[in-house]
């Protein structure tokens, strides 16, 4: 029983198929022989393989060990629990980061262990003639003098090393393959050069670098396989390749098809490769040895690039499929090859359901508009048509087809949008029972519906899907019907927002779709939007819910930073809640500390915006100390919003229970923020300006509305058409201006200002406010020039603002402090 005594560390037994046929094969052996079993004699099974002694020998102990075979199965049983309950540990048990840094460095040691492969793969291949050096492959001409020296009278390209041209080709073929795997595993935004690289940084070589290595190992085969046909013509053998003079130049386009870079360089590439294919017949025909995949790779290079010239390209190698015969290359006795079959006849290509599918998704992504969604709707119909006439091979429509039409009519941005996409779902459901359609042709048309604010037909279509039975939803269509039916209520209640509640906790068992972190982000980002007294707690014990199924290892439910965003604003927003300032500041550390667990994300800038929003909001004493202390940590991380919380900060008048002001506008500190943003490269928006105007104009501060307009010049100057909002504030600290000195000044700034709205944009009441009030402080109360000026306010006012405004301005007036009522008789 000695592998029952040991299993933990031999695990457990099983018999497998071999050891039941040598099991058999000795007990024949045993009955037919009265001396015993004879093992040097050769064994054979019934089935008349045989059987290894080693292998034979392994099994009678085993067998005779594992007597017990339920026994094996209850030890198999728990073993397969164990595991399973190793890789479910609860992250608290273990640290994520620890956790992500070990995969990170098996990830990183396996990517230099492929590298490593693939570079000693290619140096095999290519032979002594090419080296490896600085992130490329030289073509080394010592060597290569040595070797034409040596062996002029018997050259070839076949390296040395290989025992045939078969087993070269063979062996290219997979080394190339895997140089194409590798260069779509390379990100975007990798860089271009080969500087830098190193083995522990495979990242320093680009995709490009790949392809260029493809297409030289490409360059060196072309040449071997041109002399294994020379030496096939000569000895007439009959034996053939499994691989073609296409099927090598396809490996070369597909790695420059996956290549990431942002100019033409691959589409370039890829088309010269398709070039050395093609030639024309005496008739003036192209006639080519491609294959329909390589069109198709030089079609994925043009779509890849996302281009509206390399978008034209495609289509016009589309159309040139059909028009081209396709011809194996022939040699001395007319041994042709074609994918395993002999065939000396021109051949016409038909491009397959995977070409258009990638036209028509260039159609949909490459510069959406009607044009592009109308010739996707050509091309469809001509795949049908094809299909039903018969002429078309293998160009029948599938699900990915209809999907791409679809999308490139909701991306059109054409006004029949809807409809058209609409009309391509229900020929699809008719016509075209075979191919169900999926998610996410539906989902591209709820979306439309969504963005147009059809939450109706939206939530009917949604219904069409679920009810129908051939499609399921998935998660994204079940937060697209979550946020439909939020955008669909006129009004926030309590009632309302805990059906919402009730959809999300029942999202598995109706739709068998689990809640992802997007579907509790819609459903907080409610509760922080209805204003409702417990939408904060609400909202938090949504992100308690989170947190609790994260730690319990279910990452797909992990809070983001939209997450902590929304649950931050919902604090904010409560209006007469004390320490609310407190409390977002327990969640921003609640972050922190999930953080340091490794469960989610560094705090990003807009959770810091939505901090600083609720500290600066919240009216509590050291809340403004506290939130500068916060915009001091984040550096480099503010944007334009971090700088208008903090302008805003600096703007506003605080008032207690008893209306005491207890803060004060401080205008210098928001216009040294203000400067502060164009100093870091941070443009600064309208917003930003008019809030600094704010402050001034509520500030007791001198010449403030020479301030003011000076703030207004600037930004003007600066490139920013100014709102409204700033014109009133300069009015505003206009009108303002009680010193006997500034007020010449202040009125001269105010008729200024009144010149420079007539310029940008259209007053308001707002504006005739405060220059009737501007008017009736600044100018003395004897001269006849205050009632003239107010004379012409008032008749500008009448003829500019509608009957209601002007009479909302003369009771505004008559109640006003110093309204001068005898004027106001005057012009009526």
């Amino acid at each position: 029983m000695l592998m029952r005594r040991n299993n933990k560390f031999h695990g457990s037994f099983r018999p497998r198929h071999w050891q039941f046929n040598a099991i058999s094969a000795i007990l024949l052996s045993l009955s037919q022989t009265s001396c015993g079993f004879n093992f040097a004699a050769p064994l054979h099974v019934n089935n008349g393989a045989s059987v290894p002694r080693s292998k034979l020998l392994i099994s009678l102990h085993a067998f005779a060990s594992s007597s017990d075979y339920g026994s094996m199965k209850r030890h198999k049983k728990r073993t397969q629990l164990r595991r399973k309950r190793k890789n479910d540990t609860p992250s608290h048990r273990k640290s994520f980061r620890t956790h992500s840094f070990a995969v990170e460095n098996n990830t990183r040691y396996d990517n230099c262990r492929v590298f490593d492969w693939l570079l000693r793969s290619t140096e095999h291949v290519l032979g002594g003639n090419y080296q490896w050096s600085d992130g490329a492959f030289v073509f080394s001409s010592i060597q290569h003098s040595q070797s034409t020296d040596s062996d002029s009278e018997c050259s070839s390209a076949l390296p040395h090393h290989f025992a045939s041209h078969m087993d070269f080709l063979f062996q290219t073929e997979t080394v190339m393959k895997s140089w194409v795997k590798w260069i779509s595993q390379r990100p975007r935004n990798n860089m271009n050069t080969t500087e830098g690289f190193s083995l522990n940084n495979v990242s320093g070589l680009s995709s490009v670098d790949g392809a260029q290595i493809v297409e030289t190992m490409l360059n060196q085969t072309l040449y071997v396989y041109d002399e294994w046909e020379a030496l096939k013509g000569q000895t007439l053998k009959t034996s053939h390749l499994t691989v073609s003079r296409a099927d090598l130049v396809n490996i070369a386009i597909d790695a420059w098809a996956c290549c990431k870079t942002n100019d033409r360089s691959s589409v370039d590439s890829a088309v010269k490769l398709l070039k050395l294919l093609q030639k024309e017949d005496n008739e003036q025909q192209i006639v080519t040895c491609a294959n329909e995949a390589t069109y198709r790779g030089v079609i994925k290079a043009c779509i890849s690039s996302r281009t509206p010239q390399d978008l034209e390209k495609a289509i016009n190698l589309l159309e040139e499929i059909s028009s081209v015969s396709t011809v194996c290359p022939t040699v001395n006795r007319g041994y042709e090859y074609c994918k395993g079959a002999l065939s000396g006849l021109e051949t016409k290509l038909f491009p397959t359901t995977q070409t258009y599918n990638l036209v028509l998704y260039g159609l949909a992504n490459c510069n959406p508009c009607v044009k592009n969604a109308e010739r996707a709707e050509l091309f469809l119909n001509q795949m049908i048509f094809d299909h039903k006439r018969g002429s078309g091979h293998h160009c029948y429509p599938d699900s990915n087809t209809f999907r791409q039409v679809v999308s490139a009519w909701t991306k059109s941005g054409s006004d029949l949008a809807d409809k058209n996409a609409r009309r391509i779902l229900s020929m699809m459901l008719d016509d075209f029972p075979s191919v169900p359609p999926d998610a996410s042709t539906y989902n591209a048309i709820m979306t439309l519906y969504l963005r147009n604010g059809q939450t109706q037909d939206m939530l009917a279509l949604f219904g069409q899907m679920t009810f129908d039975g051939r499609t399921r939803p998935d998660s994204y269509s079940v937060n697209l019907m979550l946020k439909a039916r939020i955008s669909k209520l006129t009004e926030f209640t309590l009632s309302k927002m805990e059906e919402i509640d009730s959809l999300l906790e029942s999202m598995k068992s109706l739709y068998h779709v689990r809640p992802s972190v997007e579907s509790f982000n819609i459903v907080i980002d409610a509760w922080a939007k209805s204003n409702l007294p417990e939408s904060a707690y609400r909202a938090e014990s949504l992100l308690d819910r989170m947190e609790q199924q994260c730690r319990r290892g279910d990452m797909i439910v992990a809070p983001d930073s939209y997450t902590f965003t929304s649950v931050l604003n919902a604090i904010s927003r409560l209006k007469h809640h004390r320490g609310r300032g407190l409390w977002a500041e327990r969640v921003f550390k609640r972050m922190k500390s999930m953080h340091a667990d490794g469960l989610v994300e560094a705090p990003t800038t807009p959770v810091y915006n939505a901090l600083l929003h609720a500290l600066i909001t919240s009216n509590e004493k050291g809340a403004l100390s506290r939130a500068e202390s916060v915009f001091a940590k984040m550096c480099a991380m503010a944007n334009t919003r971090t700088y208008n919380i903090m302008i805003k900060s600096h703007s506003t008048v605080v008032e207690d229970a008893n209306g005491r002001l207890t803060s004060f506008a401080r205008p210098s500190k928001a216009k040294a923020l203000l400067e502060q943003m164009e100093h870091c490269n941070v443009k600064p928006d309208a917003y930003s300006y008019t809030t600094v105007i704010c402050a001034y104009s509520r500030s007791n501060v001198k010449r403030k509305a020479l301030k003011a307009f000076s703030i207004l010049r600037r930004m003007i100057k600066s490139g920013i058409r100014p709102t409204i909002y700033a014109f009133n504030g300069v009015l505003t600290a206009c009108s303002h201006t009680y010193l006997r000195e500034e007020k010449v000044q202040a009125f001269t700034i105010l008729v200024s200002t009144l010149i420079l709205i007539r310029e940008w944009t259209k007053p308001d009441d707002t504006t005739y406010g405060v220059l009737l009030k501007g008017c009736d402080r600044l100018l003395p109360k004897d001269e006849n020039r205050k009632k003239q000026v107010l004379n012409l306010v008032f008749r500008e006012l009448q003829f500019q603002a509608d009957p209601e405004l002007h009479a909302s301005m003369m009771m505004k007036f008559m109640n006003m402090d110093g309204g001068d009522h005898e004027l106001m008789a005057t012009c009526d």
